[in-house]
């Protein structure tokens, strides 16, 4: 969800009593003094010439990461010098407590500021913001460090907070609590492998482990969507290879992992090497079940299907990535083709041709309320 900035101007005097309350049951003790966002108009500061830019925030991805509009460009960000337990690649004791503490600061933020670092590459590895987030003034790293729920983590250069941070860490972790000795209420130490059919991931709950046999109808780049007759699921392998994965659509498998979430799509994901296994291969795909864009929904979830006679309105390109989105309509109802940049081999944006009418084929795919059908080949492109 959007958040819409309402201060464009900070101050340290103004700002200086949003402190959140540290939560009940964490008395957290340190004399590690949090540092001050610099008393400046932040109203046309850029994050790349300035150091600093006032942002909005698109969507909260977990403990340590988030997308935020800079400069109006919705831009994948990690947040400097700390690592929060893990909710997407697995999930870590005192992850999603990390991730809900992140989500709620950032949502409730009234204003957020991301400050560059000097000493730090701008991108990471992943193609992500590398910041500094201050929320109401105060900064994000250090909360999350004071909550124990981050360590201090990933310092490749003399970073401008590094002595801050380390000092506050070297404090907190005397405390003995969450990431530094205490167990997660919420997570399951010991879990039975809950043996399944896709189907019955809806009785699963989620952090559970499960074992689950489909057919894959899709690939993309390492991870894939297999299917089970009326119901699919997405398997997040992280970008590990999976030979089962890389023999394409009609190889039957067997897959263990974990039941997850993100941003409202169930995954399959902690998917460790040697928990895919191959039952059979060059099985017929699942026949694409027909649907009209009005009638994308939960229950299409990951499944294959297709969509007919569907007018290409435009083309959203993004600068920093490969992967784009086509815009399209069908009987006045909107959606998005996503190319994924993963996709091997890639689909190049010529293969669409603004105005014309396709059919066309993929998988459901879903970013929060959102749906929309994640391409497979270039033979899922159809003219008219």
């Amino acid at each position: 969800m959007k958040k819409l900035i309402l201060f464009l101007m900070i101050t340290v005097g103004l700002l200086s009593g949003c402190s959140e309350e540290t939560p009940q049951g964490n008395e957290t003790i340190t004399d590690i003094e949090m540092p001050q966002l610099p008393d400046l108009d932040f109203t046309n500061l850029d994050f790349f010439d300035d150091g600093y830019e006032l942002v909005e925030l698109e969507a909260c991805t977990d403990g340590d990461t988030a997308v935020f509009l800079v400069d109006g460009d919705a831009t994948p960000t990690r947040f400097l010098a700390i690592d929060t337990p893990e909710t997407n690649n697995g999930v870590d004791p005192w992850g999603p407590a990390a991730k809900v503490y992140t989500c709620e600061a950032l949502t409730k933020a009234k204003v957020i500021v991301l400050e560059n670092d000097d000493e730090s590459d701008v991108w990471d590895n992943y193609d992500r913001l590398l910041a500094w987030i201050w929320v109401d003034g105060e900064l994000l790293q250090y909360k999350l460090v004071e909550e124990s729920l981050a360590w201090v983590k990933y310092l490749y250069g003399d970073y401008k907070y590094n002595p801050t941070m380390i000092g506050l860490e070297g404090s907190i972790q005397k405390n003995d609590l969450k990431i530094w000795g205490e167990d997660d209420p919420q997570y399951k130490y010991v879990s039975e492998t809950i043996d399944t059919t896709i189907a019955g991931l809806q009785d699963v709950s989620y952090y559970d482990k499960v074992i689950v046999s489909g057919i894959v109808t899709g690939v993309v780049g390492n991870n894939a969507f297999i299917q089970d007759g009326e119901h699919a699921v997405y398997v997040y392998t992280n970008n590990r290879p999976f030979s089962a994965f890389i023999a394409g659509p009609g190889t039957e498998v067997r897959v263990q992992a974990t039941l997850t979430s993100y941003n409202g799509l169930n995954e399959l994901s902690d998917v460790e090497i040697g928990n895919v296994e191959i039952l059979s291969e060059n099985n017929p795909v699942p026949e694409a079940k027909i649907v009209t864009l009005s009638e994308l929904g939960e229950e299409h979830e990951a499944r294959l299907i297709k969509v007919t006679d569907v007018s290409i309105i435009s083309i959203d390109e993004d600068s920093d990535s490969k992967g784009y989105d086509v815009n399209i309509e069908q009987n006045g109802t909107a959606g998005v083709i996503r190319v994924d940049k993963y996709l091997n081999p890639f689909i190049e944006i010529s293969s669409f041709t603004t105005g014309s009418t396709i059919d066309i084929t993929g998988n459901v795919g879903q970013y929060q309320d959102e749906y929309h059908i994640m391409i497979r080949l270039s033979t899922d492109i159809e003219l008219k």
